[in-house]
């Protein structure tokens, strides 16, 4: 399934005063296939409290005849409704791990691009002092008070900025295998979660 997989909801409907939600996995333990379809027999438990109570069964697949649709469960309540619903994965309730490297990815990933900005103004920046060396026109001349004072400013500027760089090209790297880390665990939360 993809990242961004719709799950399959049924929603069993018990009779009572009060509705809650809860979600239950339900796997499959039995399939029969047949010329024009298959018979997919999914079981799970769940605890009923007295009350309207909305069971949602994840997992399941998202293209099934709803005609075909068959609930059945023991114990002394009833079966007020069955219905189908498409729930996106966003909806489902995440593990508390999940939700904080998906956070810490996106912030990363935000870190990693003002990196990369702060990266090419330094260039920039560098590129124009370059660009500029010549103080004074072909006809005019500089005294050395001006040209020292110009060979110091470019000789600081030029190493602040060669200073930054490489603290920013650290940085880059840092959180390219922060990032890295973070997406090899992102993925793993997701195949657990689609299981």
């Amino acid at each position: 399934m993809k990242e961004s997989a719709l799950f399959a909801a049924l929603l069993i409907w018990a009779f009572a005063a009060n509705a809650t939600e809860s979600k239950t996995p339900s796997k499959p333990n039995k399939a029969t296939l047949y010329v024009q379809g298959a018979l997919l027999e999914h079981n799970t438990k769940a605890n009923l409290t007295s009350g309207h109570q909305y069971i949602v069964f994840s997992q399941l697949p998202t293209h099934f005849d709803e005609q075909s649709l068959r609930v059945g469960a023991k114990g002394n309540f009833s079966i007020l409704s069955v219905s189908k619903r498409v729930v996106a994965f966003d909806e489902l309730h995440k593990p508390k791990e999940y939700v904080q490297i998906s956070d810490s990815l996106f912030w990363v990933n935000q870190k990693l691009e003002k990196i990369k900005a702060e990266q090419a103004i330094l260039v920039q920046e560098r590129d124009l002092i370059l660009a500029n060396k010549e103080i004074k026109g072909q006809n005019a001349s500089l005294t050395a008070a001006e040209l020292k004072s110009m060979a110091d400013f470019y000789r600081v500027r030029l190493n602040e900025i060669a200073d930054l760089k490489l603290k920013k090209d650290a940085e880059n790297k840092e959180f390219n295998e922060l990032q890295k880390d973070l997406n090899k665990r992102h993925r793993e939360w997701q195949q657990k979660l689609q299981k």
